[in-house]
């Protein structure tokens, strides 16, 4: 797994996906590693979503003073 940091972008064709690769490897930095993954839309419709149990230290209430 290598995987830091993920970010998308929408790219409308294949013109803007060659320009967004083309923009990201004239600013890479001289040690940089960058992986991309072109998706179609039918690709992208099809992820999977598997979540664990969420856990969170955090109460969530209204009222104004919370006793721990």
């Amino acid at each position: 797994m290598f995987q830091e940091s993920v970010y998308t972008k929408l790219c409308l064709n294949e013109q803007v996906v060659d320009a967004t690769l083309k923009k990201i490897k004239n600013n890479l930095p001289k040690d940089g590693f960058i992986s991309c993954l072109s998706l179609t839309e039918k690709q992208f419709s099809n992820i999977q979503c598997i979540l664990g149990e969420f856990k969170s230290d955090v109460i969530i209430s209204d009222e104004k003073i919370v006793k721990l």
